[in-house]
């Protein structure tokens, strides 16, 4: 079943989506045209970016490379230092290169605060219409709190427009909120907690003020909820969200939200699991996916080798799923999640990066 949005004319069909009068439902968020054959090769386009983006990043390609076979990987350029010596963050053809990628691998890049720099990762997003942020907030070290959910964020409007007017004595940022976008995020999230078996979901929000913007996609979450009878919907004030997130973060499995409540809300989840070393995440459109680490390039530490890599790796566990690299997904997954106890994390999430990537490798491929 295609759904199509007035606003936008685009799309958001969830592969093999049958009419939800049956009930034998069966998807993946994965889109079809990735998923691989017995013998396909994968194409995916790495992008290091600045700082320790390549520290994370190409320790995991070596793990991928050692893990499968059948991928080919690019590289690519992006960041602050492209910036700095091109005049741009990132080129057309990297971006054309994205777009015919069967994924991206991206690792971090610097914040400019220049009205010239245009951020390569928001470019990225907008430019490929990857729609759905997902972040799994979880922890993963031992004799800790349970939190276990997900964040799903809008990822192509809101207050990351850009769009932004200098007057005299004053900025007027524009946000922009469309019905279409709130419906393919409704829709994407429901489905995939409808597909990984979480029963319940919080659409996260500030109707209370912003009525018209937020109204909409309240209204909209709701209207869609009401076709996923077997998951329990509700909505919660963001700023009641996240009390709740720093108080009782079991109360939740899944939050689906908008842009800029969804980056914050989910770097607050990421302080009660070790930090954003710990946080994996994906940028999923209707053709094209990018996969990378929560965490910024931290310069502070770049080339000292202590950035903790655990995030780009299970950032690329979800991207070997999405290719249709399912068993190998899990097997890494696991790995990481096995090898956590065994390596020393300080309390800033950071950590001997040769020594985590050796305790996942060692476990991974142990005979």
């Amino acid at each position: 079943m295609t759904r199509m949005y007035p606003s936008s004319g685009k799309s958001w069909n969830p592969p093999g989506r049958k009419p939800r009068s049956s009930r034998d439902i069966s998807w993946s968020w994965r889109n079809p045209s990735r998923i691989r054959g017995e013998e396909t090769m994968k194409h995916v386009l790495v992008i290091p970016g600045d700082g320790i983006g390549s520290e994370v990043i190409t320790p995991t390609v070596e793990i991928l490379s050692e893990l499968v076979s059948s991928i080919d990987f690019e590289y690519a350029s992006a960041g602050k230092a492209l910036f700095e010596a091109e005049g741009f963050s990132i080129s057309e053809g990297t971006i054309e290169a994205a777009r015919k990628a069967d994924a991206v691998l991206f690792g971090a890049t610097e914040t400019v605060y220049s009205s010239a720099y245009r951020s390569p990762v928001l470019d990225l997003r907008q430019k490929l219409d990857l729609f759905a942020n997902v972040r799994i907030i979880r922890e993963l070290r031992p004799n800790r709190k349970k939190v276990d959910f997900v964040i799903f964020r809008e990822n192509t409007e809101g207050m990351y427009t850009r769009d932004e007017e200098q007057l005299p004595g004053e900025v007027i940022t524009h946000r922009r909120i469309s019905e279409s976008a709130c419906r393919r995020i409704s829709e994407f999230s429901l489905s995939y907690c409808e597909e990984h078996g979480i029963g319940e979901i919080v659409c996260v929000h500030k109707a209370n003020v912003l009525r018209l913007s937020d109204g909409l996609f309240v209204r909209i979450f709701r209207e869609i909820a009401s076709g996923y009878a077997e998951i329990e919907s509700s909505d919660m004030l963001v700023d009641a969200a996240a009390m709740n997130i720093a108080m009782a973060p079991e109360r939740f499995r899944a939050i689906t939200t908008l842009n800029l409540y969804g980056d914050i809300l989910s770097d607050l989840g990421a302080g009660l699991v070790g930090g954003l070393g710990f946080i994996p995440s994906a940028n999923i459109g209707q053709m094209n996916a990018m996969f990378e680490p929560a965490h910024g390039s931290a310069p502070d530490i770049a080339g000292k080798g202590m950035a903790n890599p655990f995030a780009a790796i299970l950032s690329s566990a979800m991207m070997l799923d999405h290719i249709g690299f399912r068993k190998e997904s899990e097997k890494l997954a696991e790995a990481v999640r096995s090898a956590v106890p065994g390596v020393e994390v300080d309390e800033n999430g950071r950590c001997s990066t040769i020594s985590a990537v050796d305790t996942v490798k060692r476990i991974l491929f142990r005979s």
